[in-house]
């Protein structure tokens, strides 16, 4: 069991729970940070023992793979500023005890309480969200990045109360069909929409001034590009797989210096670059 520096202090990566022993020796070191990652070759099935360590800052529990019956000792742990909860476990988790956390990776849960109450967030990623509106996080004020895979998201209206936002991406929302509430986001520079079908207007994208690389990935029919027509500082669009601009005017971006990808199709004003 190697103990080495990491961001917030001793970190520790491990494989399988801790013995007794291994545990009196992470307390006494007072291991800030602790990694369990089935990707990283942990193959335990047990977490509570995180319980006998509340005053970690950093917890990474990614465990896909090797199935974990209960990670509700987590939410014993009140001084954590990072944590990476990916399991597939169904207990109760409660984030009302964490008001130090300031970057999170969750797969939602139905027993989920006290998102709303993390107002310190910077960092945001949710996997399988499970409510239909952002509501819940519309007071997470210092969110700079945001990211939602997958759930019963359909409307996100309430992003416009996150103004500092300066990275999104939506991912595989099969339900959402309009993009209001970005045009508030006047800090945003990059933005990624993957597999969500049902977005056909741009139009709140209209207000993202500062939105310099779009990446649309499968997300259908776009009824035109024109909204991006006052975004002075884009760089980049992607328009890839299945995406389809309904009017076919593309031509304009490149004449702003924009730099396109995009697969050629015969009503488009241009054609793909052609590579040497």
């Amino acid at each position: 069991m190697l103990i080495e520096e990491g961001s917030y202090g001793p970190r520790v990566v491990l494989t399988r729970e801790p013995t007794p022993d291994e545990l009196a020796k992470l307390r006494a070191r007072a291991v800030l940070e602790v990694v369990m990652n089935d990707g990283l070759g942990w193959r335990g099935t047990s977490v509570a023992f995180v319980a006998e360590l509340p005053w970690l800052r950093a917890l990474e529990l990614r465990s896909i793979v090797v199935k974990i019956e209960d990670d509700s000792a987590v939410s014993d742990l009140h001084e954590l500023v990072k944590l990476a909860l990916d399991t597939y476990c169904t207990n109760a988790i409660d984030f009302s005890g964490m008001p130090l956390l300031e970057r999170l990776s969750y797969i939602w849960r139905k027993r989920t309480s006290g998102l709303a109450t993390l107002r310190r967030l910077r960092e945001l990623s949710l996997t399988q969200y499970g409510v239909a509106d952002l509501a819940e996080l519309s007071e997470m004020k210092q969110l700079a990045r945001f990211e939602v895979f997958g759930g019963a998201v359909r409307e996100i209206r309430d992003i416009a109360s996150l103004t500092e936002l300066r990275w999104v991406r939506l991912a595989s929302l099969r339900r959402l069909t309009s993009l209001d509430g970005m045009e508030a986001l006047g800090q945003l520079d990059f933005l990624m929409i993957q597999s969500c079908k049902g977005i056909q207007s741009l139009q709140p994208l209209a207000g993202c001034v500062n939105l310099r690389e779009l990446y649309l990935d499968s997300v259908g029919d776009i009824e035109s590009l024109l909204p991006l027509q006052r975004l002075k500082r884009l760089e980049a669009v992607s328009l890839i797989e299945t995406t389809t601009v309904g009017d076919g005017r593309i031509a304009f971006l490149r004449e702003m210096g924009v730099k396109l990808n995009f697969g050629p199709r015969k009503h488009y004003d241009a054609a793909p670059e052609v590579r040497s």
